[in-house]
């Protein structure tokens, strides 16, 4: 939050200085020599960033009024959130899970759970401690082996 009232405070200094008259600073003399002008340039970064830190403040709400959540394995179910931003929860039977895939996108790891409805997916980054996601990997993983002994059971 502090970054955004700091990036909200240097675009209002960018608006207030797109208002006065160009002097020989070496980017306003850029702007000059490619025929750019300087006042509405800077009035449009003023107010680009300002709406940005507006979304910014927006997203930062919205996930603060999201409540508790979490992911909750048991009693033959998944209660899970629908998505990263959701408040709805979904409730997925343990035998309609088909598949369990781990991606690692840079430092990122996301479970992505296929069931009979569709999918889930959890990403790493949104536990409060890697030993909750990997705990989640390892009950995760088990529910899929499980069901893929199951399976392969019954297509004998």
């Amino acid at each position: 939050m502090i970054l955004i009232a700091i990036f909200l405070v240097i675009n209002i200094y960018v608006l207030m200085a797109a208002q006065q008259p160009v002097d020989n600073r070496t980017l306003i003399r850029l702007m000059e020599q490619l025929n750019l002008d300087a006042g509405v340039l800077l009035t449009v970064l003023g107010w680009t960033g300002i709406l940005f830190s507006a979304a910014a403040a927006g997203a930062l709400y919205w996930t603060a009024t999201l409540g508790d959540r979490f992911v909750e394995i048991g009693a033959g179910r998944i209660r899970a959130p629908a998505s990263n931003l959701s408040k709805n929860v979904v409730e997925i039977p343990v035998s309609d899970v088909k598949n369990v895939n781990v991606q690692n996108i840079q430092s990122t790891r996301i479970i992505t759970v296929q069931h009979a409805k569709g999918k889930v997916q959890f990403v790493s980054m949104m536990f409060p401690e890697k030993g909750a996601f990997d705990e989640l990997i390892s009950a995760l993983n088990a529910i899929d082996d499980h069901n893929n002994k199951v399976e392969n059971t019954a297509n004998r």
